[in-house]
């Protein structure tokens, strides 16, 4: 993306909101018109994605997005940044469900080797509200990234808490060599100082925006994310972001 775009669209999250709805729009019509279905091929970390028109539907403003559009950027993520494995989305009570299929992933197994690696998951909170869940091994923390950040203490964080710590246990007792990675200690992080969602905002959004940024680096709007994806502290315009995530499906 050239830089006089780049800046453009940087200006239309803040200060045009009509201007950036009034584009994405036209985008997503100008896509539907060509009558025909976007296939994501299937990768050694992925399954083929189909991208329907009901699915572009979703990326209209006031709207939210479907889990297949969540599953497609996952599935971009992982192609884009080597040093992270992002599991699909998923509702929070189904992550250890869904960890059989994990051990199945040849390109996980191999990335897993003491644990120095970082576990990335888009949850559904009770089944109303998407957070980023983070199992990191380096330093061993469990981080839950929330556009809304609530009290650690809450039952539903905590509930998130103990499913990611068994899902590490079953990755690492199918392939860890090292015994003592069964017995790490774990602390559960929730980071207050990021950026929020505002009226009108779709929490989707905000995740597939936060497991971007940790693909680039350990926090949100890290040095090393690119000025165009990083986050004001509360945003509320969100045509000009789904705009930016249009673009980054290269349909």
């Amino acid at each position: 993306m050239n830089q006089g775009l780049e800046r453009t669209i940087n200006s239309w999250r803040d200060t045009h909101p009509q201007i950036a709805s009034t584009i994405l729009d036209q985008q997503i019509s100008a896509l539907k018109g060509k009558n025909r279905m976007y296939r994501m091929p299937k990768t050694a970390w992925n399954d083929e994605k189909v991208i329907s028109h009901e699915d572009l539907d979703w990326m209209s403003s006031m709207k939210w997005l479907n889990c297949n559009l969540i599953d497609a950027f996952v599935s971009k993520l992982n192609m884009n940044f080597g040093s992270h494995y992002v599991f699909p989305g998923t509702k929070e009570h189904n992550t250890l469900k869904n960890s059989q299929g994990e051990i199945r992933s040849r390109p996980l197994k191999d990335q897993f080797h003491d644990g120095n690696l970082t576990l990335i998951f888009p949850l559904n909170m009770n089944n109303t509200h998407w957070v980023i869940g983070a199992i990191c091994g380096a330093s061993s923390t469990i981080e839950i990234f929330d556009s809304l950040v609530g009290d650690s203490s809450t039952l539903a964080y905590q509930k998130a808490y103990e499913n990611m710590k068994k899902l590490w246990t079953i990755l690492a007792g199918a392939w860890s060599k090292t015994p003592d990675i069964l017995d790490w200690e774990w602390k559960l992080v929730i980071p207050s100082k990021i950026p929020r969602q505002g009226n009108n905002s779709d929490c989707r959004i905000f995740a597939i925006m936060y497991l971007i940024h940790l693909g680039y680096g350990p926090e949100i709007n890290h040095e090393q994310v690119p000025i165009l994806y990083r986050l004001r502290p509360y945003s509320e315009n969100m045509a000009g972001m789904r705009l930016l995530l249009l673009e980054e499906l290269e349909l």
